[in-house]
């Protein structure tokens, strides 16, 4: 959990500002093997899990991001079109990209300017 924005990066405390009153439904979108179990608990343990629509974890479908796969399923299992979905993620390389295969807005969230994460693993 990144302690500075949260398990969504600080994304869902913008959009309900914008939004107030808008029935937006947030998804926790690819848990992976990297991850240690503790991260699913941590989201029952605190009822974070509450406050989410879905969570969709990469691992139980034997893929990563950029994978087109993941938000498809997301997408599918809230029951709304892929075109109508705006995905934000904090990588360009694999959020963004993962997003803009399956036909969805993709929005970079980029706070403090910083320069992409994914970048650096491509040197």
């Amino acid at each position: 959990l990144d302690e500075r924005w949260g398990l969504d990066h600080g994304t869902w405390s913008v959009l309900c500002h914008v939004f107030l009153g808008a029935n937006i439904p947030v998804v926790q979108l690819s848990i992976d093997e990297t991850q240690p179990a503790a991260f699913r608990y941590e989201l029952g343990k605190h009822r974070l899990a509450d406050h989410l629509a879905l969570v969709v974890v990469s691992a139980d479908y034997s893929v990563r991001k950029p994978n087109p796969l993941l938000v498809e399923v997301a997408a599918a299992r809230l029951g709304i079109p892929p075109k109508a979905v705006w995905f934000i993620g904090d990588r360009l390389d694999t959020d963004v990209a993962g997003a803009k295969a399956a036909g969805m807005t993709a929005v970079w969230f980029n706070p403090g300017d910083r320069s992409d994460p994914g970048s650096a693993a491509s040197c």
